[in-house]
């Protein structure tokens, strides 16, 4: 995306809200972070306006809102509180999700990760997982399907041993959904969505991606702070629930392709050929890393 693009954004984004004139949302307002979902606003009395790009998001906003309320006081850090959904319009046409500010700073890749902040990231994910269906309601439940769903495209974008290769890790993923527990996920456990204060884990939050599945795919975004840090949470993780390490990091590997495709089919369906480009870059290189159970 361009800044050309960012910009406009915004600035729909901001007459949008000026237009609602809601007194709960206090202007200037600030734009914050742009990602292949929402544009994010802060307002000037502390609330988080997700501002929808698609259809898709837009129909994740009043669940994510019945989440967040589920799980209120049952995390060890905090989450997104006081979320509501604004309703749409000519400036906003998937409407957008609002929330009151989550203290803390996103969470850097260059920034170090303490012991303590390793075993945060690991403590939080226990206790989401562990959650009991009666609390976090009706959430979608992973399937792999998406894989079939690229396949026509994938064929024009990598070469035919790359078609095998995802079509090994296809039956493999299939084979994780069938043989592991089925637990809460964010679904989105990634850097900048994790707040930190004073070296420790403050908060988390965009909740839009929450659904059911393998404890691995909350785990594999966190890779991206480096290997180290991935395995020690891993580690953590798997300490803490009962698992054999070794056994969650090849799951993990298995995730992190799985993660990969999401981007790839959003660079496709909102034909961006720059984020196209990088999508497919990360995915061979998820599929190269693999380690097939």
């Amino acid at each position: 995306m361009d800044i050309g693009d960012e910009t406009t954004l915004f600035r729909n984004a901001v007459s949008g809200l000026t237009a609602l004139d809601d007194p709960g949302l206090e202007p200037p307002y600030r734009w914050t972070a742009t990602g292949f979902s929402s544009v994010v606003v802060t307002t000037n009395n502390g609330f988080i306006v997700r501002v929808a790009r698609t259809s898709a998001a837009a129909e994740r906003n009043a669940a994510t809102v019945a989440l967040l309320a589920a799980l209120s006081g049952r995390l060890p850090v905090g989450i997104p509180e006081a979320a509501r959904v604004l309703p749409r319009s000519a400036d906003m046409p998937h409407g957008a999700l609002v929330y009151a500010r989550v203290p803390g700073e996103p969470l850097t890749p260059s920034a170090a990760a303490p012991r303590s902040l390793v075993g945060d990231l690991a403590d939080f994910l226990v206790r989401l997982h562990q959650q009991p269906v009666s609390v976090v309601g009706n959430l979608r439940s992973e399937d792999g399907s998406i894989f079939e769903s690229l396949i026509p495209r994938l064929r024009t974008l990598v070469p035919r041993n790359g078609i095998e290769a995802l079509t090994r890790w296809r039956d493999a993923f299939s084979r994780l959904l069938t043989e592991t527990a089925s637990v809460p996920l964010h679904g989105d456990f990634w850097h900048e969505n994790m707040l930190v204060s004073h070296g420790r884990l403050s908060g988390v939050i965009d909740w839009e991606a929450a659904r059911f599945g393998p404890a691995a795919l909350d785990l594999c975004p966190l890779w991206a702070l480096g290997p180290d840090i991935g395995r020690a949470v891993s580690a953590h993780y798997a300490k803490a629930v009962g698992l054999d390490v070794d056994v969650l990091v090849r799951q993990v590997g298995l995730c992190r392709v799985r993660r990969e495709l999401d981007g790839l089919a959003w660079s496709l369906d909102n034909d961006d050929s720059v984020e196209l480009t990088e999508s497919v870059g990360k995915l061979q290189a998820a599929v190269g890393d693999l380690i097939l159970l």
